[in-house]
């Protein structure tokens, strides 16, 4: 399946740009891990073949033999940590760099930003010790971690605001250009991460969204009860 993300977003380097993939099962958010930071900003993704990939008979019997860890989606996260990779003033002074795709979106059911997001339940590639109810796969190799996260982000949104771009199909929109429900997944994941598979409250990343009218946000642990 990395190799047919990969075709579908238009990276440049195949699946070997792909470190990751996984969900978080409360939402229908899949997150795409990349290598490079400058990878998020070199995805032109296809609508057409990203829809085609989920609806494809190999995904939609996974979807019926896993329906307890998979789910139907909603949105592909794009995202990779900002190893000093990107110098230039969109995204320099980020720790991780993000997109957000939302293909199978219909314009007017936009889902508002999460503030206080229980159960996120997203996969971390890293550490026993991270409990998840969530399913990643890369490659065909099906991982699960059992158990359960409960924890809430606040999404403090900097210059950034909310609209749609680049409409192939005006009924849908393609590319969310600015979104907190995306960080609300994508922020823990991307903590544990970088922290050896452990967060606690007070733990922030800034995040720099990569579309045409995206910008920073900052993402910051607060704890079990908003």
């Amino acid at each position: 399946m990395a190799q047919q993300l990969a075709d579908a977003l238009g990276l440049p380097y195949g699946s070997e740009c792909v470190e990751d993939i996984a969900l978080s099962a409360a939402t229908g958010i899949y997150v795409v891990r990349l290598e490079q930071a400058l990878q998020v900003f070199q995805c032109r993704p296809n609508a057409a073949a990203l829809r085609a990939l989920f609806d494809s008979v190999d995904f939609q019997t996974a979807l019926k033999m896993h329906g307890n860890k998979l789910s139907a989606p909603t949105g592909l996260a794009v995202v990779a940590a900002n190893n000093g990779t990107v110098t230039g003033n969109r995204g320099k002074d980020a720790d991780i760099i993000s997109r957000f795709f939302t293909v199978w979106r219909v314009k007017g059911n936009i889902t508002k930003g999460i503030i206080g997001s229980n159960d996120s339940n997203i996969y971390s590639p890293v550490g026993n010790n991270v409990k998840s109810n969530s399913y990643s796969f890369k490659g065909g190799e099906d991982r699960n971690n059992e158990g359960n996260t409960n924890s809430n982000y606040l999404i403090r949104q900097g210059d950034a605001s909310r609209g749609s771009v680049n409409d192939v199909d005006s009924t849908i929109e393609e590319e969310d250009s600015v979104t907190c429900s995306m960080h609300s997944v994508v922020a823990p994941y991307m903590i544990r991460l970088r922290q050896g598979g452990k967060y606690k409250v007070g733990d922030r990343v800034r995040s720099f969204q990569a579309s045409p009218r995206g910008g920073y946000m900052t993402c910051i642990i607060i704890g079990r009860k908003a």
